[in-house]
């Protein structure tokens, strides 16, 4: 095809000026796409190391063992807590939540058997210690949680006490 002068020129910078467009779409798809992809799983657990800072409680039966590490803000409680019980799967994971009183009832996010879970806790604090409570529990909202904080047991076994953080 024979174009007329100058028309050549015209048509090289509407195809740059079309592939630069599809490179701009293309690019944005991208970002998109990574963007959504980037998102935060809630169950997922925190590394959970223990903070300088931190109050640590343990409670040992045999080769049973519970590990509690929480920091304090405002009534505002984060930590860690480890469940490792012989010849069971050892649940490591992080808690945040509150204290009102002396009630401590938070979400312990953690792995057990590679599948990640939220599940409410709850601890009566006595002193230098801190008594596991147990419930009747549900499902809601993706996370087991206790039926009624008002009845919950405290005549568990499972008393942590405090030990030196490591």
């Amino acid at each position: 095809m024979i174009l007329p002068k100058g028309a050549n020129c015209n048509f090289e910078r509407i195809q740059t000026s079309l592939i630069m467009r599809n490179y701009a779409l293309v690019l944005c798809f991208v970002v998109l796409a990574c963007a959504c992809n980037n998102q935060t799983d809630e169950k997922k657990p925190v590394d959970a190391t223990i903070s300088s800072g931190a109050s640590c409680y343990q409670w040992t039966n045999n080769k049973d063992t519970v590990t509690l590490s929480i920091s304090e803000m405002n009534g505002n409680i984060s930590g860690t807590l480890i469940y490792s019980f012989f010849e069971k799967d050892r649940n490591t994971g992080t808690l945040t939540g509150e204290l009102k009183d002396d009630l401590l009832v938070a979400d312990y996010s953690f792995i057990s058997e590679g599948t990640a879970s939220v599940r409410q806790v709850a601890f009566k604090r006595q002193g230098d210690e801190w008594i596991e409570a147990h419930g009747e529990a549900e499902e809601k909202d993706g996370k087991t949680v206790f039926k009624n904080l008002d009845s919950l047991d405290f005549s568990n076994p499972i008393i942590l006490k405090k030990s030196s953080c490591k």
